[in-house]
């Protein structure tokens, strides 16, 4: 008989580290366990969520949809930034030059505990912090309507219906309910490539990028879950040792458990045990529900930024091939003739 999981845990990864394209996105799910946490293979039967990079594959996109909305108990919504709305967290950092956002949020919002994410159901989260329409934090309670805030979203990108690539919504919160999981909060921390320039521009590296990133969703997602919760991270870059690397985290780090090339884990102050695991989107649950819904975001973001310039065909994936290099090449063209409002800056990722 498998032993008992916390009665909550965290599943947090990344998408996009390393394009030329597109965002870096970093999701983070909270699930509520009645029971026995389930396998992978046993969420894959009951839900048909997986590894996302074979749900998404390049002829299936739909199939990918159609889990992340089901996930999201979500039919339909007005646009990429509408299905956000309310559960991203605060950047860290300042917006870049020429950035439209750059004239409200001058400072790059709030520090890192500060963030904030609200539940996956109609009702958000009532909280101290709330997130600003640009994404900045303002220190107010939300409205007792419960209103939640717009995500920050490139205003260069169309806004266009949901679903996109399917008419189908797939059946997920019951095959959930079946195993005795409910997904019960949604997080993204979201980097454009102009942030993402601008977070790199003194020298930090794309993992501490990516760490603090991962430290805001686990954060925002620990927010209420009592004391039975656990975080489980995919590994952040080609690291085991991640004490040292923590920005939120740093002196709250109680006890290292393990550091080794499968696993890395800690017991951190205020948090709880948080795991960094070696292809945990293939093995763990929470952190596969966690990258579906992440690649599925980026994949709507690089569909906006292609329809925003007129790219025919399929979307290119943003890394490095020809496709790619292609509309990274328009992009620049229609930044540089003003027909797209991006900076320059904004279009490639610097490194």
């Amino acid at each position: 008989m498998r032993s008992m999981k916390p009665r909550r845990v965290i599943g947090v990864d990344e998408n996009g580290l390393g394009p030329r394209l597109g965002p870096l996105v970093v999701t983070g799910v909270r699930l509520r366990l009645q029971g026995p946490a389930p396998t992978i293979a046993e969420l894959r039967a009951a839900t048909g969520l997986d590894d996302s990079k074979r749900i998404f594959a390049p002829d299936r996109r739909g199939r990918g949809e159609a889990l992340a909305l089901g996930t999201l108990g979500a039919r339909a919504a007005g646009s990429l930034a509408e299905l956000l709305a309310g559960r991203t967290v605060a950047l860290p950092w300042a917006p870049p030059e020429g950035c439209e956002f750059r004239g409200a949020d001058p400072t790059g919002g709030p520090p890192l505990a500060g963030a904030c994410a609200v539940s996956t159901t109609s009702t958000p989260r009532r909280s101290g912090v709330a997130a600003s329409p640009d994404g900045a934090a303002s220190r107010r309670p939300r409205p007792e309507t419960g209103s939640a805030p717009p995500a920050r979203i490139c205003p260069a990108l169309p806004a266009r219906p949901l679903p996109r690539w399917t008419n189908e919504v797939a059946e997920v919160a019951g095959g959930l309910e079946r195993l005795g999981v409910a997904i019960e909060r949604v997080a993204w921390a979201i980097l454009c490539p102009g942030f993402l320039n601008v977070a790199l521009a003194d020298g930090t590296s794309k993992l501490a990028v990516d760490l603090r990133l991962f430290e805001a969703v686990v954060e925002a997602l620990r927010d209420g879950a009592g004391s039975e919760c656990a975080a489980v991270c995919g590994k952040v870059g080609g690291t085991d040792r991640y004490a040292e690397r923590f920005v939120a985290w740093a002196g709250r780090v109680r006890r290292v458990e393990v550091e080794s090339r499968a696993m890395s884990r800690y017991e951190v102050e205020g948090v709880g045990p948080v795991s960094f695991v070696r292809d945990a989107d293939a093995c763990e649950p929470a952190v596969a529900t966690a990258s579906v819904l992440g690649k599925y975001v980026r994949e709507l973001w690089m569909d906006d930024l292609a329809a925003a310039v007129g790219w025919p065909g399929p979307t290119p994936s943003g890394y490095h091939d020809a496709a790619s290099a292609r509309l990274e090449a328009r992009l620049r063209e229609a930044a540089a003739t003003g027909a797209l409002p991006l900076p320059g800056g904004c279009v490639r990722r610097a490194r």
